[in-house]
Protein backbone atom coordinates (compact mmCIF):
# COMPACT_ATOMS: atom_id res chain seq x y z
CA UNK A 1 0.00 0.00 0.00
CA UNK A 2 2.80 2.44 0.81
CA UNK A 3 4.39 1.67 -2.56
CA UNK A 4 1.23 2.89 -4.32
CA UNK A 5 1.11 6.00 -2.10
CA UNK A 6 4.69 6.89 -3.01
CA UNK A 7 3.94 6.30 -6.69
CA UNK A 8 0.72 8.34 -6.39
CA UNK A 9 2.62 11.32 -4.99
CA UNK A 10 5.15 10.97 -7.83
CA UNK A 11 2.35 10.85 -10.40
CA UNK A 12 0.75 13.91 -8.79
CA UNK A 13 4.02 15.87 -8.96
CA UNK A 14 4.50 14.81 -12.60
CA UNK A 15 0.98 15.98 -13.51
CA UNK A 16 1.65 19.26 -11.65
CA UNK A 17 4.76 19.87 -13.74
CA UNK A 18 2.89 19.08 -16.96
CA UNK A 19 0.01 21.34 -15.92
CA UNK A 20 2.44 24.14 -15.07
CA UNK A 21 4.02 23.77 -18.52
CA UNK A 22 0.59 23.97 -20.14
CA UNK A 23 -0.17 27.12 -18.12
CA UNK A 24 3.20 28.58 -19.16
CA UNK A 25 2.35 27.86 -22.79
CA UNK A 26 -0.91 29.76 -22.21
CA UNK A 27 -3.06 26.76 -22.98
CA UNK A 28 -6.78 27.37 -22.49
CA UNK A 29 -7.94 26.28 -19.00
CA UNK A 30 -10.80 24.34 -20.59
CA UNK A 31 -8.09 22.08 -22.11
CA UNK A 32 -5.90 21.72 -19.02
CA UNK A 33 -8.53 20.26 -16.68
CA UNK A 34 -9.60 17.43 -19.04
CA UNK A 35 -5.90 16.77 -19.66
CA UNK A 36 -5.33 16.34 -15.92
CA UNK A 37 -8.32 14.01 -15.64
CA UNK A 38 -6.99 11.76 -18.41
CA UNK A 39 -3.41 11.99 -17.07
CA UNK A 40 -4.35 10.94 -13.52
CA UNK A 41 -6.51 8.04 -14.69
CA UNK A 42 -4.00 6.81 -17.31
CA UNK A 43 -0.96 7.14 -15.06
CA UNK A 44 -2.86 5.48 -12.21
CA UNK A 45 -3.72 2.64 -14.58
CA UNK A 46 -0.17 2.12 -15.83
CA UNK A 47 1.92 2.75 -12.69
CA UNK A 48 -0.16 1.69 -9.68
CA UNK A 49 -0.66 -1.89 -8.55
CA UNK A 50 -4.17 -3.14 -7.71
CA UNK A 51 -4.63 -4.55 -4.23
CA UNK A 52 -7.11 -7.14 -2.97
CA UNK A 53 -10.03 -4.88 -2.06
CA UNK A 54 -11.63 -1.60 -3.05
CA UNK A 55 -10.88 -0.15 0.39
CA UNK A 56 -7.20 -1.11 0.12
CA UNK A 57 -7.06 0.53 -3.32
CA UNK A 58 -8.64 3.71 -1.94
CA UNK A 59 -6.21 3.84 0.98
CA UNK A 60 -3.27 3.19 -1.35
CA UNK A 61 -3.77 6.53 -3.15
CA UNK A 62 -4.82 8.78 -0.26
CA UNK A 63 -1.38 10.29 0.39
CA UNK A 64 -1.88 12.86 -2.38
CA UNK A 65 -5.13 14.14 -0.93
CA UNK A 66 -3.90 13.91 2.66
CA UNK A 67 -0.97 16.18 1.81
CA UNK A 68 -3.37 18.56 0.02
CA UNK A 69 -5.71 18.55 3.03
CA UNK A 70 -2.85 19.29 5.45
CA UNK A 71 -1.56 22.14 3.29
CA UNK A 72 -5.10 23.53 2.98
CA UNK A 73 -5.78 23.30 6.71
CA UNK A 74 -2.47 24.94 7.51
CA UNK A 75 -3.01 27.91 5.22
CA UNK A 76 -6.60 28.32 6.43
CA UNK A 77 -5.51 28.16 10.06
CA UNK A 78 -2.61 30.58 9.61
CA UNK A 79 -3.72 32.98 6.87
CA UNK A 80 -1.37 35.61 5.52
CA UNK A 81 -2.35 39.28 5.29
CA UNK A 82 -3.05 39.25 1.57
CA UNK A 83 -3.97 35.57 1.27
CA UNK A 84 -0.81 34.73 -0.62
CA UNK A 85 -0.26 31.50 1.30
CA UNK A 86 -3.44 30.14 -0.31
CA UNK A 87 -1.45 30.00 -3.51
CA UNK A 88 0.71 27.23 -1.98
CA UNK A 89 -2.44 25.14 -1.76
CA UNK A 90 -3.47 26.13 -5.27
CA UNK A 91 -0.04 25.27 -6.66
CA UNK A 92 -0.15 21.82 -5.02
CA UNK A 93 -3.56 21.41 -6.66
CA UNK A 94 -2.90 23.15 -9.97
CA UNK A 95 -5.87 21.42 -11.56
CA UNK A 96 -8.03 23.64 -9.33
CA UNK A 97 -6.80 26.76 -11.10
CA UNK A 98 -7.69 25.34 -14.50
CA UNK A 99 -11.10 24.17 -13.26
CA UNK A 100 -11.79 27.53 -11.59
CA UNK A 101 -10.72 29.51 -14.63
CA UNK A 102 -12.57 27.27 -17.08
CA UNK A 103 -15.87 27.69 -15.24
CA UNK A 104 -15.28 31.18 -13.75
CA UNK A 105 -15.50 29.87 -10.19
CA UNK A 106 -12.75 32.00 -8.70
CA UNK A 107 -10.03 30.79 -6.35
CA UNK A 108 -11.78 31.57 -3.08
CA UNK A 109 -10.92 28.95 -0.43
CA UNK A 110 -14.63 28.29 0.16
CA UNK A 111 -14.90 27.15 -3.47
CA UNK A 112 -11.56 25.43 -4.01
CA UNK A 113 -10.79 23.81 -0.65
CA UNK A 114 -12.88 20.65 -1.21
CA UNK A 115 -11.14 19.94 -4.53
CA UNK A 116 -8.06 18.47 -2.83
CA UNK A 117 -9.70 15.03 -3.17
CA UNK A 118 -9.82 15.11 -6.98
CA UNK A 119 -6.33 13.65 -7.65
CA UNK A 120 -6.86 10.68 -5.33
CA UNK A 121 -10.28 9.95 -6.80
CA UNK A 122 -8.91 10.01 -10.35
CA UNK A 123 -5.91 7.84 -9.41
CA UNK A 124 -8.28 5.40 -7.72
CA UNK A 125 -10.44 5.24 -10.87
CA UNK A 126 -7.34 4.32 -12.89
CA UNK A 127 -6.40 1.71 -10.30
CA UNK A 128 -9.90 0.21 -10.25
CA UNK A 129 -9.95 0.16 -14.04
CA UNK A 130 -6.69 -1.80 -14.03
CA UNK A 131 -8.12 -4.15 -11.39
CA UNK A 132 -11.22 -4.76 -13.52
CA UNK A 133 -9.21 -5.36 -16.70
CA UNK A 134 -6.86 -7.74 -14.88
CA UNK A 135 -9.79 -9.66 -13.40
CA UNK A 136 -11.54 -9.92 -16.80
CA UNK A 137 -8.42 -11.16 -18.55
CA UNK A 138 -7.72 -13.76 -15.85
CA UNK A 139 -11.35 -14.95 -16.04
CA UNK A 140 -11.04 -15.31 -19.82
CA UNK A 141 -7.86 -17.33 -19.41
CA UNK A 142 -9.57 -19.60 -16.89
CA UNK A 143 -12.56 -20.13 -19.18
CA UNK A 144 -10.38 -20.97 -22.15
CA UNK A 145 -8.36 -23.44 -20.10
CA UNK A 146 -5.12 -21.62 -20.81
CA UNK A 147 -2.90 -20.94 -17.84
CA UNK A 148 -0.09 -18.42 -17.96
CA UNK A 149 2.45 -21.24 -17.64
CA UNK A 150 0.91 -23.23 -20.54
CA UNK A 151 1.55 -20.36 -22.93
CA UNK A 152 5.32 -20.74 -22.48
CA UNK A 153 7.21 -22.72 -25.18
Amino acid sequence: MSDNNIRAVGIHLFVLVLSALLFALQTAPIVIFPFTIVAYIALGYFFLHPLKSVLANILSVTAVSTIGLLIGLYVLTFPSQMGFNWFFFLFYNLHILSLSEAFNLGVDPKITFWQFVIPSILLWIGLQLKHAVTRLSSNRLKQSGVTPSSKLP
